[in-house]
């Protein structure tokens, strides 16, 4: 049977501020908002800025405006954990859609949406398993993923960041250098996790990027 199926359920709520809340079981969503938010309409909750999140072993089901999910997806990625496969996202106001993690990862919620309606409700991408990732001139190490928007350059490994203290902001103008943020664990400041560059031929030629580049899993 598949792992889908399988493995042990997970849920959580990322509140309007990015803050993600365990529901721990065999409470239910809506038994937890009850318990801890009564003022707030369980049916009226994403409209409200909350977003519902359900982990079925590789699948991730997300439930939200897109706003909202686009605006929190680095903590929705960090509470999924790792050998996440497939997001089923429910968009508030559009029709639900089926999609690859690492298109979940790299595309806003509204492009998913609109490329599910031209094909029948999926958006899949493929990808090799092994991400492509290297180390040049003493620098971070830096990740290159196929068909990707950006250059990922880790200062840090995400591990080591606080749940729910993740997000990404715009560095400089917008549609430009992004930085990936969070407060480590026992510290009381944020920090720059990572940094995306635009995937340019000038970012990888400060970047010292070679045109061919081996693969190898980033740990």
């Amino acid at each position: 049977m598949p792992e889908r199926y399988i493995s042990e359920l997970r849920k959580a709520w990322v509140d309007p501020q990015g803050i993600v809340h365990e529901v721990h079981h065999p409470d239910h969503h809506l038994h937890w908002l009850q318990k801890n938010h009564p003022e707030i309409p369980f049916h009226e909750s994403t409209k409200l800025g909350w977003i519902r999140l359900t982990r079925r072993g590789q699948a991730l089901d997300v439930e939200g405006t897109p706003r909202q999910i686009d605006r929190y997806k680095a903590e929705i990625t960090m509470w999924a954990g790792p050998h996440t496969q497939w997001v089923n996202v429910d968009p508030q106001g559009q029709s639900p859609f089926e999609s690859s993690y690492e298109t979940f990862l790299d595309e806003s919620v509204a492009c998913m949406a609109y490329t599910s309606r031209m094909v029948g409700g999926t958006v899949f991408r493929r990808r090799p398993r092994e991400q492509v990732f290297v180390k040049t001139h003493k620098r971070k190490k830096v990740g290159v993923y196929p068909k990707g928007r950006y250059f990922r350059e880790r200062q840090f490994d995400p591990s080591k960041c606080q749940p729910g203290t993740m997000r990404t902001i715009d560095v400089g103008k917008k549609g430009g250098h992004k930085a990936v943020i969070c407060r480590p664990r026992g510290k009381k400041t944020t920090r720059t996790q990572s940094i995306l560059h635009p995937r340019t031929a000038r970012e990888a030629k400060k970047l010292g990027l070679p045109k061919h580049v081996r693969r190898r899993t980033f740990k």
